[in-house]
């Protein structure tokens, strides 16, 4: 028995556009800037935990995911205006 909503296909399409478009946003990332979003926003990990295992210092971390997170959101954006 389904308990919540059924995904529509329009749904199922939106979630792919949105992973690719996500995916497209790291391929413009720097290694150092993907790395830093990623352990933080998708893995979420603490910053502290970030700077440990790239061993950084936490403010390199703060700027990385800082510059990485603009950089997404800036990107992201466009694309959501062009598909307008």
């Amino acid at each position: 028995m389904l308990t919540g909503p059924v995904a529509t296909p329009f749904d199922h399409t939106a979630h792919a556009e949105r992973g690719r478009a996500l995916m497209s946003a790291l391929e413009r990332l720097s290694e150092e800037q993907r790395a830093v979003f990623v352990m933080a926003d998708l893995e979420e990990l603490s910053a502290p935990e970030i700077a440990e295992v790239l061993s950084v210092n936490l403010n390199t971390v703060y700027s990385r995911l800082r510059s990485a997170r603009r950089e997404v959101a800036t990107f992201l954006a466009s694309e959501s205006e062009s598909s307008s």
